[in-house]
């Protein structure tokens, strides 16, 4: 590599080293001249639009719901959603669909129009509704888990779900009215979002609860929230509320579909909590007895910045790798996009700063305060001038890489580069292990190289979690 950290175009040879970059200055030197900002792209405009998009794909995709609820049938609506599985069909629908207000589960649910039966092993809901049924509006969101192979859904896009101020034309609504088995697409204006709930004037009527709340975004039907209440029917429907799909949403989605219960289906929704490892080790790097002993992406506490770290021990780096943009498709149409992912970095809780308590007790005693986890995603910076990786509190259009899978492990890709993780300077771990001092055998050379680069000639850009 040069002077800017742009890869080299000799390839690496057999017998031949692999050029070592030059080091970068550290973020804390470089922050002495200049704002880590300044050479920052700005992210493109979001693109409302459903040009090329078929019409009525949203009737495919959005089914009804009959189920016995405290004794009562009633119906509800639910949607598929495209979340990058492989296996499975994924909907999403309010909570109080599955729940009734005393905390009992719904019984006897079907879909309406294909007479298919769900159980209730099949049905989750959140955590803040099952506690606080009828009450916790912002929580107010379920899964339905069914088998067989994906056949479609909504879009998805996690920039839109976290966005703190979202600023959209406008949103539909679709539903199923109890008595007619078609759904009803309703348009209308935004009035508030929060950051778990979005508030709209659009008329819904009872049976519209757990439809999809959606967007023409790219020229594909995305989803961001779940249809939960409805408005006031005397003032075009002012007070209708849905749940947006944020991120904790979307963690749970991954939670429930990798539960054990439900392993049959093989569903599983992105990775929770795991390491991210170069598939396999290269001499003189692998003869190593234990399996630990791998090259891993590690961050430590004060510097945002990427580095290898050779084994395991003390690496304190884990990540939630969540689809964070998927496109809408239809089963018999166009194969969707190719899913980008969001790696949300764990902050480990010695790194996590001390909030301030407002609580005390009668003595007037404050509470001790409470540990604060920042929410860090990570950021690909390609760029031939900044070549890293590195931590950010804000998801960024290159937060957003394709995992493309290889006969063995996956590359990173983004902008026509991809990741690589050189460990030329790193020595050989003796037996002993690391010896208390990890910190020796761990490198900054984290960077990028175009995507073409061959493996066999670039070692190190194929990638597994652990």
């Amino acid at each position: 590599m040069d002077a800017k950290g742009t890869p080299s175009l000799n390839p690496l040879r057999a017998g031949q080293q692999a050029p070592i970059p030059q080091p970068k200055p550290e973020y804390e030197d470089v922050m002495l001249f200049q704002h880590r900002d300044w050479d920052d792209r700005p992210d493109a405009d979001v693109d409302f639009n459903l040009n090329g998009a078929r019409a009525d794909n949203w009737k495919l995709w959005t089914v009804k719901l009959d189920f016995v609820q405290q004794g009562d049938m009633r119906t509800g609506t639910a949607f598929y959603i495209n979340l990058d599985q492989k296996k499975g069909r994924i909907l999403l629908t309010a909570g109080h669909n599955l729940i009734s207000e005393s905390g009992e589960m719904t019984q006897h649910m079907r879909i309406s129009t294909t007479g298919e039966v769900i159980t209730t092993s099949q049905m989750f809901v959140s955590d803040g509704y099952k506690n606080n049924p009828g009450k916790d509006r912002s929580s107010d969101y379920g899964m339905i888990l069914l088998p067989g192979a994906p056949e479609g859904g909504y879009g998805f896009s996690l920039k839109l779900a976290e966005a703190a101020d979202l600023k959209l034309p406008g949103v539909n609504v679709i539903g199923f009215h109890p008595h007619i088995d078609e759904p009803e697409l309703n348009a209308g204006k935004v009035t508030k979002t929060m950051q778990k709930c979005i508030k709209y004037k659009v008329n819904c009527v009872a049976g519209n609860s757990g439809g999809p709340v959606w967007v023409g975004c790219g020229g594909k039907e995305t989803v961001i929230g779940i249809h939960t209440h409805g408005g006031d029917p005397k003032k075009g429907g002012a007070g209708a509320q849905g749940t947006r799909i944020h991120l904790g949403v979307l963690q749970d989605i991954c939670r429930w579909t990798a539960g054990a219960n439900v392993a049959h289906i093989g569903a599983n929704v992105g990775y929770l909590s795991r390491r991210l490892a170069v598939y396999s080790l290269k001499p003189p790097h692998h003869d190593y007895t234990d399996p630990e002993v791998n090259f891993y992406m590690r961050f430590t506490k004060g510097v945002p910045t990427a580095k290898v770290r050779l084994g395991a021990e003390d690496l304190e780096t884990t990540f939630d790798v969540l689809p964070g943009l998927t496109s809408s498709w239809s089963k018999g149409g166009k194969a969707p996009l190719p899913a980008r992912y969001v790696f949300l970095f764990n902050e480990p809780a010695n790194w996590q700063e001390n909030s301030e308590s407002e609580n005390s007790d009668a003595e007037g005693i404050a509470d001790p305060p409470k540990a604060v986890q920042k929410q860090l995603f990570l950021r690909w910076r390609t760029d031939p001038d900044i070549n890293r990786v590195e931590l950010s509190e804000k998801l960024r259009d290159d937060s957003l890489v394709v995992l493309e899978k290889k006969l063995k492990g996956f590359e990173i890709r983004l902008d026509k580069k991809k990741l690589r993780m050189v460990v030329d300077e790193i020595d050989v771990m003796p037996p002993e292990g690391p010896e208390g001092l990890p910190e020796l055998y761990e490198s900054e050379q984290v960077g990028f190289i175009p995507d073409q680069y061959k493996h066999i000639d670039y070692l190190y850009c194929l990638f597994k979690f652990a």
